[in-house]
């Protein structure tokens, strides 16, 4: 029983592995345009991909330029006060808070792997200020990270003593 038909020769195939097969030894040149992407179409997605990103990337480069040429800034959102714990300059031009809970792995991961960045780039040359603000989510579930909170009240504690 042949439900596999080559479309170059006819010749018939009980299995589709043994048409593309055939295909592949027996017509190369069509298998290359018609069967699995060759090298050179590879390449050529990469490149269409590349530019396209490169394109995006300039146009928010200008875009952003010409939004801060027309004193265009941020909105205000979350406010630091003076008793909020931060690292920087008081008066750096960019402040951000950051809201974190202690159990939380990303929170540990932003500690760990990014922060440490962002203090020796932009913190250490006092271009930007970093506000810690502490955001248990068991304040609105208890059952999620359940020792937050007692961590989050001894963090309290621990500030008030200075």
């Amino acid at each position: 029983m042949a439900d596999h038909v080559c479309t170059s020769c006819g010749k018939a195939f009980s299995h589709a592995s043994g048409l593309g097969q055939h295909a592949q030894a027996k017509h190369p040149e069509q298998y290359g345009q018609a069967g699995a992407p060759n090298r050179s179409r590879l390449l050529a997605g990469k490149g269409v991909i590349v530019a396209a990103l490169a394109l995006l990337a300039a146009i928010g480069i200008l875009y952003g330029a010409s939004q801060a040429a027309n004193g265009v800034s941020a909105p205000s959102g979350a406010q630091a006060s003076a008793e909020d714990p931060a690292n920087g300059d008081g008066n750096a031009t960019v402040t951000i808070v950051g809201y974190e809970d202690f159990q939380c792995p990303f929170c540990q991961r932003f500690d760990t792997q990014i922060l440490p960045q962002i203090e020796a780039e932009y913190i250490k040359s006092g271009k930007v200020r970093f506000v810690f603000k502490d955001f248990p989510p068991a304040l609105r579930n208890p059952s999620y990270h359940p020792q937050s909170l007692a961590a989050h009240q001894a963090a309290g504690c621990a500030g008030e003593q200075g």
